[in-house]
Formats: C-alpha cells, structure tokens, sequence
C-alpha cells in the first residue's frame, strides 16, 4: 500500500468507526524553514482545539507493523485527551492581558521563511529572523504553542517592538538557559558518539548553549548579557555555530586559531546541517562571532573590519 492509498484507507476506518461527534480534515500545516505537514485532525463537537497529526508519522508506523485499526485508536485517544484549561482560551485572543506573560520568541532562518515571514510580526537579526509565539503549556516534555500572527498582534495594537520587549522579560524565565560541554550532552543521549566532533577541531572543548527543554533553545542568544556573561567568563570573544534552531555550540575564540580553523568551524556546521538536522530544525549555515568589546553579535568573515553586525 503505497502513501496515499493508506491515507485513504485510514480516513474510511476512521468515517466507520467513528460517530457524527467527530469531523475528520486533512490538512497541510505550514511548518518552520517552509516544511508542509501533511496532517490529520479529528474534532470532536464541542471542542475548539485537537491535536495535529503527521500522517507521515502515521504511515512510518503502519509500515513498521502497526495495524489501521491501531493507528485509529491512537488517533481517537489523543483527540480525546483532555486538553489543559489555557489551551481553550485559544479560542478567544481579545484580552491581550491573559496572554503578555506567555509570549516568547524564537530564533528562525530569514531565507527560509519567507512565506511564514509575510504572515507574523518579526524582526531581523543578522541573516535570521525573531517570531513570537504563546507558550501555552510548558510542563516537562509536554509542550503547547501558538505563533503569534499579525492578525492577532493587531487586535492587541501590539508592534514586533512590543512583542520583543515582553518576550525579552518572559522567555528566559519559561525557557531559562542551559550551558554545558558538549561531550557531556553526547555521553547523556548518544553515548559512545565519539566522532560526532571532527578530528581537527582547533579546540579541546565545546559547548552547547540551549534551554532547559532543549526546544528552541538557539533563541538564547538573545538572551539580556547571556553572551556577555559567558564572554566575560572566558575571558575572551566568542565563536558561535548554530547546530540548529533548538541549540548553537559556543567557543571561545583565540588569537592563535588561523584561517583553516576557522574553516574547520565553517565546515563542521555545513556538515552537520546536511547529515544530522532536520529540515525543519535547520537555522543558518554561518559561523557568528560575538565581540566582547562591543558586546555586539556577528556574522563572522575572514576580515574582522567587514563583518557584518547586527
């Protein structure tokens, strides 16, 4: 059974199984850096919000052994699922003052993103761009969020600017930032992931700066003098590489590094967006510089009197 004769197949079980309380929508959810989710929703009457469902998750599954009937009763236990009391007032956006603590921002490609970018407020940073979003529901691994589109800014009346000075207050304190050794990070989840750092690195060490949830966590670049704290620890400028939008890898730079260090970093960035990051994880293939004197973030080239700054 090919993808789409299953996607059928999988809406007919669901029509038969299911009552006339339930709606079935086949939809294709914009996703970050232009990824279209091919999804399904079940609505339950009476019931404003459902989750959404990959239906290529679904056929990764029903490919890996698991039944139609099966994949419907996933379906109809995660729509039943009751939905935390926040989430339902989704529904209605007008009272800006039931949301301001709960905007936050996240980091994303420019280039990317430009069809997104045409729908919410944002602004520019370096060749990215910064989006806003509701935090829902951030409890452990559960996560619920909603980006925040110009429509509903302007019925607050509220500009990026605004937007960026209250995520500036409420993101590092739903999201505070987490700094550790990168090898440290391999050992927990990918133990024994020796080469995931390439032979000739020019440093003994790197670091991963992210949040708590390491969700979104490149965002934490923007955090109020994290970068400057971290600078003045290291006593020195910083390198930055962005893995991804969940997390970028720090290093503090050094007068003795040459231009094929330099390169190394450059090169160890486009190779783990081409072999490791998802397409929808994918944040930039450039190398950042953040200069201590300035406390200004840039992108890094060969000469430091033509970079280009924020």
């Amino acid at each position: 059974m090919n993808y789409e004769e299953f996607c059928a197949a999988l809406q007919e079980e669901l029509f038969n199984r299911l009552d006339t309380d339930y709606s079935v929508h086949r939809e294709r959810v914009l996703k970050n850096n232009g990824v279209v989710l091919d999804s399904l929703t079940l609505l339950r009457s009476g019931k404003h919000c459902s989750p959404v469902i990959s239906l290529e998750m679904l056929y990764e599954q029903f490919e890996k052994g698991r039944s139609l009937a099966e994949l419907c009763e996933y379906m109809i236990s995660v729509t039943d699922t009751d939905l935390p009391l926040s989430v339902t007032n989704l529904t209605s956006l007008n009272n800006f003052e039931d949301f301001r603590d709960c905007i936050v921002w996240r980091l994303i490609s420019r280039d990317k993103n430009e069809e997104l970018l045409k729908t919410v407020p944002w602004i520019p940073y370096l060749d990215l761009a910064i989006i806003f979003s509701l935090m829902i529901q951030s409890e452990g691994e559960t996560q619920i969020s909603s980006i925040i589109t110009s429509a509903v800014s302007a019925s607050w009346h509220m500009t990026a600017e605004d937007l960026f000075t209250l995520a500036s207050e409420n993101t590092p304190r739903i999201f505070p930032a987490n700094f550790r050794r990168l090898e440290d990070v391999i050992e927990e989840y990918f133990p024994g992931a020796a080469d995931f750092v390439p032979e000739d690195c020019p440093v003994p060490t790197l670091y991963v700066l992210t949040n708590d949830f390491a969700h979104n966590g490149a965002a934490c670049v923007l955090y109020p003098d994290k970068l400057k704290d971290l600078a003045d620890r290291f006593g020195s400028d910083l390198l930055i590489l962005p893995s991804s939008i969940h997390e970028v890898l720090i290093v503090a730079d050094s007068e003795t590094f040459t231009e094929h260090d330099y390169q190394v970093f450059r090169n160890t960035i486009k190779n783990v967006n081409c072999e490791s990051v998802p397409p929808e994880d994918f944040l930039s293939d450039h190398l950042y510089r953040y200069c201590r004197e300035t406390d200004r973030l840039q992108i890094f080239t060969k000469s430091p009197a033509v970079q280009t700054a924020v």
